[in-house]
């Protein structure tokens, strides 16, 4: 993990990695969770960006968009 760096901003409830050479964000990790939080994420939990997946063709999955806000 030496070629990853640690990103943390505002709440921290997020780790940001981010690889040394070409800055792109390869996953993120929950570090925390509000108290009143409802939401399906716990800490551990891992986000992947696809795009970082070899041999992954992410336009070919089925992506249901949804409205954050309204959350």
């Amino acid at each position: 993990m030496s070629s990853l760096a640690l990103y943390q901003f505002g709440d921290r409830d997020v780790n940001h990695y981010f690889c040394r050479t070409c800055g792109i964000c390869p996953f993120t990790t929950v570090a925390s969770v509000p108290p009143d939080y409802v939401g399906p994420a716990r800490p551990g939990y891992y986000r992947i960006n696809l795009g970082c997946v070899e041999d992954l063709n992410v336009y070919g999955l089925e992506i249901e968009v949804i409205d954050g806000r309204s959350l």
